[in-house]
Parts: structure tokens; C-alpha cells; sequence
């Protein structure tokens, strides 16, 4: 099967779940014969994709996709003359600019993409439409995020081909939008919707969530595991001698590490936890920087600061090692999520974890049953959770073990990327009947 995926390029500066998901996507997908043709949105693709697929050049690059807003007249200027500031270089050192991954300062730029037919943006999408006419036609266009749902009408009136989309938490972003731009963002995205055959997303709790956001017909969302490739993963069999928190995310208040941090300072006061340790990793730079130097002084006055570790490198190789490190994985995020792939991963490698009763992590814990839920909101729950646990090192040990046979079960990707295709055909065949 030949399919075009649009995609964003690859966060470098933190833990990008949807990122991570879409590299593992495109390698399982080719792995399994399918020809898959990657078109790069705002950034650069990871390394190790870009040289295992086929793709093009990079569209609607961050650097350009703001001036244009900015700057109305660019729309004039020629395409040779604006191409080096789409350069890789350039783009990666825009990212790790404070407030270029913050929804609030991007509110106008992402409407001027979610109406991209009729915004400052419609020149490079009419870029695009000419870039993907000169290729051979796919079976199918492939939008990793309803984000990207401004392309959808264009796309469909001259290519006439289904078009199919991935929802994976894209309201935590947009809903940090100011007014009037949230209201209008979300009217964008489900006006975009109308022209997607068909979604895909994780959990049953996201579908219910985006089918009432985006006003999407119940059979056109259809939940499908997402999964790691497994064998990346090696299972932990020895426990830290030192109990030990592993949080592998944003460093953020949504991902509720503040709540964790504090849970960390009152288990350190158990007699039997009192060297508890924290290592938190996701992060080469630190998107809310005030909330970031907060933590660290709140670290610094509780006097653990040499029990809290910040692991700057997230790389798969440093996330074995990592999860290799700690004896369980907690990220207490305060809204439910579609899913977490840290959870995948962290149950991968034989490590049990806790999180709230909320969200996708209901499905996935009850599936793998390689962790604890906790009551959200409620602190002295967490603590609860934590110290119970960590107080039972056979408790973790085979938590872990039955995770990772959850995972195994499960999660595994090419059990994923088998059920996306048949899903796709169905479409795909349903086109040329009629």
C-alpha cells in the first residue's frame, strides 16, 4: 500500500509522544513492505527516519509559517530566495527558542494552519498540492493530527484520494488558547474534520472525547492500541537498591510534576523511604521556564537536592537506561490523556507504574495490568500509592513482569500497523466502489 503521511518533524528539545509514535509508525509500516512517502511539517525529520523513508522537503516551516503572518508581502517574495529559512539548522535552533512550543504565544499562527485554504498559509499550501501532483498517486493521505485538518479540503478537491487522520491529545494544546482564538481554532478543526474519511485513536475515552469535540459520526473514529516495537526493549530484572521515581515527560504543571515533588518530600520523612530518590527525564529544555526555576527552588528548600536528578539526554538509548534506573515510572498529569506511550515504554522494560484513574491510563492499565490507579486530585492518594509500593520490592517485581507481558500482548506495533491496514482498506476499497 502507498501512502503519503503528513507529519510533523521531530521535537528534539523534549519527550514528543506524537513524534515518537509517528518514527515508529513510518519504520513499522515500511518494515512491513508498505511504501510510505513522509511529508515533514515545521520541522526536520529524526535523523534515523529521514534516512530509512522517502520524503520530501519540509512544508510549512516555523520559521516561514510565522513571518508570513507577520510579514503579508512575503507571499511575493520567490521560493528561492525564502528556502534558507526552511534550512535544518535554522529550524532547530528556532525550536529550543523559549515560547516556541507554547500554545498561548502560538494561538494566532496555529488558526492561520487550521484555515490554511484562506489564511496567510495558503501559498504554501498550494506549494504543497503542486509538490504532491508530481509524484506517484498513494492509496491514501495520512495526517498524524487533527491539527492538520485545514489541509483536508484542498487536499481532497484536487487530488480526490481518502484522506485519514491520528487524534492524540490535540485538546491539551488547544485549549491553553486565549480567546478569541480557542472558540475559532476548535470551529476550524471541525469544519477540517468534515473532509477526513476516517480517525484513528488509542483509547475509548479520546474517541468519546473527539467525537464530541470535533462533531465527528461515531463509526468514523476507531480505536486501535497503539504500540511500541517491542523488541527495543530489554525487561529490568533487578531493582535498584535505592527505591527510586522515575518521570518521564514535560516538566510542566499539567503533567502534575509539582504534585509528584511534593509526594517525594513527605515519603522522604518515611522511615523506611527516607532515601527515595527522583529522576526526571524529557527534557532538553524546559518550555515553562518559570514554572522549571520554581520546582528547582522548591527542590532546593526541602534540601533534596542531591536526591532529585535531571537526566537532560531522552534518546532510546538513554531511556534505557533511565528506566533501567528507577523502580517504578509516575507522571501525575491532572487531564486525561488518549494514552501514554512513557507507560508503553516504562512497562516494556519491566517497570510497573502509577498513575491517576483517569483517561486513556484506565484502558491501559487494566489491559497490561502493570501498574496501580490512584484517586486523582487527591495527594494523599499518590502518596499512598507510592509508599505502598515502594515498600514491596516483590510487589514490583512482578508488576513489572506483567506488564511487559500486557505490553507484549497488547501494544505491539506491528499488531497496530496490522489493524490500521485493514482499516484503511476498507476505505480505500469503499472509494473505488462507488
Amino acid at each position: 500500500m502507498k501512502i503519503v503521511q503528513i507529519m510533523p518533524g521531530f521535537v528534539e528539545s523534549y519527550y514528543c509522544e506524537n513524534c515518537l509514535r509517528d518514527n515508529n509508525m513510518v519504520k513499522a509500516l515500511r518494515k512491513m513492505g508498505h511504501d510510505v512517502f513522509v511529508i515533514p511539517m515545521y520541522m526536520p525529520l529524526k535523523r534515523e527516519t529521514a534516512s530509512e523513508t522517502e520524503h520530501s522537503e519540509i512544508f510549512f516551516g516555523g520559521i516561514l509559517t510565522f513571518l508570513r503572518l507577520k510579514v503579508p508581502l512575503l507571499k511575493y517574495v520567490p521560493r528561492c530566495l525564502t528556502k534558507v529559512l526552511d534550512h535544518p539548522i535554522l529550524l532547530k535552533w528556532a525550536a529550543k527558542k523559549q515560547g516556541a512550543t507554547d500554545a498561548t504565544l502560538l494561538s494566532a499562527l496555529s488558526l492561520s494552519l487550521f484555515k490554511a485554504s484562506v489564511s496567510a498559509q495558503a501559498k504554501e499550501l498550494e506549494r504543497l498540492v503542486v509538490y504532491l501532483k508530481k509524484h506517484e498517486k498513494p492509496d491514501v493521505i495520512m495526517l498524524s493530527l487533527v491539527l492538520f485538518s485545514g489541509l483536508s479540503k484542498t487536499l481532497k478537491e484536487h487530488l480526490q484520494l481518502p484522506i485519514i487522520c491520528y487524534l492524540q491529545d490535540e485538546d491539551e494544546f488547544v485549549d491553553t488558547f486565549a480567546e478569541p482564538y480557542l472558540t475559532e481554532s476548535w470551529a476550524q478543526l471541525k469544519n477540517g474534520s468534515k473532509y477526513i474519511d476516517a480517525f484513528f485513536t488509542g483509547s475509548q475515552y479520546f474517541k468519546a472525547i473527539m467525537a464530541d469535540r470535533l462533531d465527528i459520526a461515531d463509526d468514523k473514529i476507531v480505536v486501535i492500541d497503539q504500540g511500541i516495537p517491542i523488541s527495543d526493549y530489554q525487561q529490568r530484572h533487578v531493582l535498584p537498591d535505592i527505591p527510586t521515581i522515575g518521570f518521564l515527560s514535560q516538566v510542566t504543571e499539567g503533567k502534575g510534576f509539582e504534585e509528584l515533588l511534593d509526594v517525594v518530600i513527605l515519603l522522604k520523612r518515611h522511615d523506611q523511604l527516607s532515601s527515595v530518590r527522583l529522576i526526571v527525564a524529557g527534557n532538553d529544555i524546559f518550555v515553562d521556564r518559570n514554572y522549571y526555576r520554581k520546582m528547582l527552588a522548591k527542590i532546593k528548600e526541602a534540601d533534596i537536592v542531591d536526591d532529585v536528578t535531571f537526566v537532560r539526554a531522552f534518546d532510546i538509548e538513554a531511556r534505557k537506561r533511565f528506566f533501567n534506573d528507577i523502580s517504578l515510572l509516575c507522571v501525575p498529569a491532572k487531564t486525561g490523556v488518549s494514552y501514554g506511550l512513557y507507560i508503553l515504554e516504562s512497562l516494556a522494560s519491566g517497570v510497573p507504574v502509577v498513575e491517576p484513574n483517569i483517561g486513556g491510563y484506565v484502558e491501559m492499565i487494566d489491559k497490561t495490568g502493570g501498574g496501580i490507579l490512584y484517586d486523582p486530585d487527591n495527594t494523599n492518594a499518590l502518596l499512598m500509592a507510592l509508599q505502598t509500593i515502594l515498600c514491596d520490592r516483590l510487589t514490583l517485581q512482578s508488576l513489572g513482569a506483567l506488564g511487559r507481558k500486557g505490553v507484549g500482548m497488547h501494544y505491539d506495533i506491528n499488531n497496530t500497523i496490522e489493524q490500521l491496514i485493514i482499516e484503511i482498506k476498507k476505505i480505500t476499497n469503499a472509494k473505488v466502489v462507488s
